[in-house]
């Protein structure tokens, strides 16, 4: 899967691109070693856009990413009979790949992804794509693409997302408008 991926990165835009280098990088450090996921992330959790985010661990992110401050690394956990607010994300652009057994999470079956664009002037969400999710998913948000993620199943699922530039959350910095 990955090997064809770095043939579809010469087609991206090179930002697009070093966000799904780097979410390749940190996805098969924690395939390769599941014990890392404890490591990696500090567990200060966040809770943004009805999800649980656990912020990367900022010495993982310089050792081995590199200097890349305007990037933001989250597993992000859509609970058991969750679905997420709709919202999007007015500068940051994200990438994500939805976790599974094979790095030690719950098997994402139940989970799907939705995509929509906000109408103007009536601020509606007109839908425009419905995913079902599998593990190893890989799939962008552009900036002001209105998103979700809803979990049908029993079990969390949880999703590796790349951020750039970062989604501040700090009040009177907050880089996400709710589609009601």
């Amino acid at each position: 899967m990955f090997e064809m991926a770095e043939q579809r990165y010469k087609k991206m835009p090179p930002i697009m691109a070093k966000r799904h280098e780097i979410l390749i990088k940190v996805y098969n450090k924690l395939k390769n070693d599941n014990s890392l996921v404890r490591r990696l992330f500090d567990f200060n959790k966040t809770v943004h856009a009805d999800l649980d985010l656990s912020w990367i661990d900022e010495s993982f992110q310089k050792k081995e990413i590199g200097s890349l401050s305007d990037y933001q690394i989250v597993i992000a956990t859509v609970k058991a009979g969750q679905t997420s607010d709709a919202h999007l994300h007015e500068k940051g652009a994200s990438s994500f790949i939805v976790l599974g057994e094979k790095t030690g999470f719950n098997n994402p079956k139940h989970l799907e992804f939705r995509t929509g664009i906000l109408d103007f002037p009536s601020l509606k969400v007109k839908k425009i794509g419905e995913v079902k999710c599998s593990e190893e998913m890989e799939m962008d948000i552009p900036s002001n693409i209105v998103h979700q993620f809803e979990n049908k199943g029993k079990e969390d699922a949880n999703i590796l997302i790349v951020t750039h530039p970062i989604i501040y959350v700090k009040e009177g910095e907050e880089d996400i408008h709710f589609a009601f």
